[in-house]
């Protein structure tokens, strides 16, 4: 199954940097982080966002939450940020990795689509970002989680500020 949850993703990165390349696109151009900046609600839960800001060209800055009453729940802060050549996908959860970063490469992008990856983590080893309007983003985590290959879908709308 693992086998098969593998050779699936690859399909898709190997059919992602095809489309790029006939598209006439580069296979290594600056990726355009633009789009997922701004204010995006959870579609099936009215209380919770994720919300990105640019901090310049190579660095954005996210976090995930949940607003209640009139209290804030910081879910996750997130780093998205060049390291020497590559960018990287930098969550931080105060209640898994001992609170500490992971560290997921970026390793398809395109006008309309990120996919970070880190085979090492124990799940997700996928983070995936897909924007479709500008009002609609789906981002998925996915990956194997104990034997089992697993994708969790987040449908986002565009809140205004």
């Amino acid at each position: 199954m693992k086998f098969i949850y593998y050779i699936t993703i690859l399909t898709t990165i190997n059919f992602t940097l095809s489309s790029a390349n006939c598209l006439g696109q580069s296979q290594n151009p600056k990726p355009k982080f633009d789009w997922l900046v701004g204010k995006w609600q959870f579609s099936h839960d009215s209380k919770s966002y994720e919300e990105w800001i640019k901090v310049d060209s190579d660095k954005l800055l996210g976090k995930s939450y949940t607003v209640s009453d009139r209290d804030t729940i910081i879910h996750e802060t997130i780093k998205i940020s060049q390291i020497g050549t590559d960018y990287w996908y930098i969550p931080s959860v105060a209640d898994q990795n001992n609170g500490q970063p992971v560290y997921f490469k970026l390793i398809v992008h395109t006008d309309t689509t990120l996919l970070f990856h880190n085979p090492n983590h124990d799940f997700p080893q996928f983070i995936k970002y897909n924007y479709h309007d500008p009002d609609t983003l789906k981002a998925s985590i996915s990956g194997d989680k104990k034997g089992t290959s697993k994708t969790i879908d987040f449908m986002f709308i565009r809140k205004e500020e």
